[in-house]
């Protein structure tokens, strides 16, 4: 064990406030809590003494134990760690393979996006996923894009250049599921009078990491540091539109996998709002929006609230001119990437999210909005309502500008 992991054990008081806010022990007597699960079982790993290993797939990684803790023990890297090395004892599963290579899975299904969009939707289908592999019939599967967000970049009339450069980092569902977002993330900063650039499209790690495959996603982290720091040498900012991908880049490059100069790519990376918000107090247009006429309701993702950067997204919603947003804290969704895609925590994961989905019915808006894919489509699936990035709704509040072929 590496001795920052291994220092994170001193620092729990053992209050067991991390416990009383995990939102799968609140729902589940099955998982012992970040407590046992983090720092105890850390303990008796050192000493080769197993007793609640079956528990560690509970954990979500939503890090809202971390946000509770009064110590600043970094619970979700120690269970990351014991998660590794119990599955590389007892063999890792195809299933989590599977999950934890979105970007991947994404390349080889948007080969011919209608196809693989028809056979995921099969009955069939679902029902081997579901006994083969354990991937729960019930959850709607992401649908793959015609035309994925590189593309659609490169076929685009390219706007004048500006000594103004950022490079956006969308993440796999921007690229491949859901191109919408990149395509406001892009729309919007360019009219910041900012040039994009665009990476080699490559997943963050991090769905890696939380699947147990912790030496495949330090690989991939050191292909991300070695595609973006050239940039951030050229004093470039480096902008997401998802939260775990932002969580990523600023802590578990450092924090998990010791990259060396993982701190200085953390040092340079924005969320997509709080970049957003930054241009706006320094005088880019925030006045240019038009009427919106929405009833919205806002919710924070985990990840989001685990970089304590605030609520960008919800301050600029705010500040659209006819836009309702009503912000709805009711704690995690349940969805946790691919946590809720797994057969044996598919009910588990909507029992956790109950609260929010109740809530959101009472307020009825037209739309939800949350900045992470995830709880969009948990959200959407629970209740009904379509959830939406804030990038496309800020998109619209500018006017979105015609795309010229």
């Amino acid at each position: 064990m590496d001795l920052p992991i291994r220092s994170e054990l001193d620092k729990c008081i053992k209050c067991g406030l991390c416990t009383a806010s995990c939102p799968v022990a609140s729902r589940t007597g099955g998982f012992a809590g970040p407590k046992h699960m983090g720092p105890e079982m850390t303990r008796f790993r050192l000493d080769d003494r197993l007793g609640l290993e079956a528990q560690i797939d509970y954990c979500c990684n939503c890090r809202t134990c971390e946000q509770a803790c009064p110590s600043g023990v970094k619970i979700s890297l120690l269970n990351a760690c014991y998660r590794h090395d119990l599955h590389t004892r007892q063999g890792l599963k195809l299933r989590d393979g599977i999950l934890g290579r979105p970007g991947m899975m994404a390349r080889l299904g948007s080969l011919n996006a209608g196809a693989t969009n028809y056979v995921l939707n099969n009955r069939l289908v679902r029902a081997a996923l579901d006994r083969g592999l354990g991937i729960a019939r019930e959850r709607p599967l992401p649908a793959y894009s015609r035309e994925n967000l590189k593309k659609w970049f490169q076929r685009r009339r390219q706007p004048d250049s500006s000594p103004n450069k950022v490079v956006y980092f969308p993440g796999c569902t921007a690229e491949y599921n859901l191109p919408e977002i990149g395509r406001s993330v892009v729309n919007i900063l360019e009219r910041c009078s900012y040039q994009v650039i665009l990476p080699p499209p490559n997943c963050c790690g991090l769905p890696l990491a939380a699947n147990g495959f912790l030496e495949d996603a330090a690989r991939m982290a050191g292909q991300n540091l070695d595609n973006l720091l050239p940039f951030v040498r050229q004093g470039y900012p480096v902008i997401v539109s998802c939260p775990s991908c932002g969580l990523a880049l600023k802590s578990e490059y450092e924090e998990l996998h010791n990259l060396p100069q993982a701190r200085s790519l953390a040092a340079n990376v924005y969320d997509f709002s709080e970049w957003l918000l930054t241009l706006q107090q320094r005088g880019a247009p925030a006045s240019g929006f038009r009427d919106l006429a929405l009833r919205v309701a806002y919710h924070t993702p985990c990840h989001l609230k685990a970089q304590g950067i605030g609520q960008p997204s919800l301050e600029i919603l705010k500040k659209i001119p006819s836009l309702q947003v009503i912000e709805v804290d009711e704690g995690c969704c349940g969805m946790s990437g691919s946590f809720g895609f797994k057969k044996e925590q598919y009910r588990l994961s909507l029992e956790i999210g109950a609260r929010l989905f109740n809530r959101i019915r009472e307020i009825a808006p037209d739309l939800v909005a949350s900045d992470c894919s995830s709880c969009c489509m948990q959200i959407s699936h629970a209740t009904g309502i379509g959830a939406v990035h804030p990038a496309v709704l800020i998109d619209q509040a500018y006017g979105r500008v015609e795309e010229k072929k």
